[in-house]
């Protein structure tokens, strides 16, 4: 539902909006504000880019933590072997 009206909000923006009107004029403004701000460690400043030192920190960070989360979260919890031993236990004693 959420994604729904952030999706609504931002046609919304993008079509009705005097400043923006349109996809175009967004990335026009955004090249504008980039001329205008630049980013330090971005590449050339700009706010579009896919090259930045920040992003390739955040890509080492998500390629580590989502590792872990994968490989942690398929281990067996300490807390669920007694349970799967009794389940074990009692499936053999009643064969």
């Amino acid at each position: 539902m959420i994604l729904i009206i952030i999706i609504i909000f931002a046609l919304t923006a993008y079509s009705t909006n005097e400043n923006l009107g349109s996809p175009s004029k967004v990335y026009d403004l955004l090249v504008e504000a980039a001329k205008a701000h630049p980013v330090a460690g971005n590449a050339e400043g700009s706010y579009l880019t896919m090259r930045s030192k920040e992003g390739a920190i955040f890509f080492v960070i998500n390629i580590v933590g989502n590792f872990g989360t994968v490989f942690v979260s398929s281990l067996p919890s300490p807390l669920s072997l007694p349970t799967a031993l009794a389940s074990y236990t009692s499936l053999m004693e009643s064969t």
